[in-house]
Formats: structure tokens, sequence, C-alpha cells
């Protein structure tokens, strides 16, 4: 009979579990170039790791959710915190944060 190598056998849990390994680890690169790979099977995957990706500060920069609060506050130019949660919600729906998550992100940029 033939032997099947069962290590070269990947099914989706398995792909998903390296997926989870590079979010912990935070390889972003490699996180990115899986969910990429994935991108047939699970469409949405990496539209959620790019936003990820992008939540995270560097080189000065806010990072996304923060930027994009900030971006809100001054185009409609309030500080409504039920009105910029409400834009907050609909343009970066992405993120799936509640009130609280965002408050404390609103708070640090009013201060």
């Amino acid at each position: 009979g033939t032997v099947t190598n069962v290590a070269t056998v990947t099914g989706p849990e398995d792909q998903l579990e390296e997926l989870w390994s590079y979010y912990v680890s935070d390889d972003t690169n490699a996180l990115l170039s899986k969910a990429e790979k994935l991108q047939d099977k699970y469409e949405f995957l990496r539209e959620a790791v790019v936003a990820h990706i992008e939540r995270i500060p560097k080189n000065g920069s806010m990072g996304r959710p923060k930027q994009s609060l900030m971006n809100i506050m001054n185009e409609m130019k309030t500080r409504d915190f039920g009105r910029v949660f409400r834009e907050f919600s609909i343009r970066e729906s992405i993120y799936g944060f509640g009130d609280l998550q965002v408050k404390r992100m609103y708070d640090e940029l009013i201060k």
C-alpha cells in the first residue's frame, strides 16, 4: 500500500491555526501573506487582517481607529460622543468596537 505523509495534509483548521500563531506572535507580514492565501475560502479575512494591522500605532501615527475618531470630530466639528460614536460605528464597523472601547480612545484624544 501507499503511505501518505500526514504532515503534508493540511485542513482548514490547520491553516487557521497557523494564521492564529502569526497573530499571537505579532508577525504581521506572515499574517497578511497567509490571509491572502486563504482569501478564496474566507473572503472577509484579508480585510480583517488589514484592519488589525492598521490598528497598530507605528512611526508616530496613532493607528487607524484613533485617527478615524479624530477625523470624525474634525469633519463633524463636534466632540459630542454620541454623534461621534454613531459615525465611527458606520465608518469602522470592521472593528466591531462597543461604546466603551470607543469612549476609551475618545477620552485619550480629548485630553
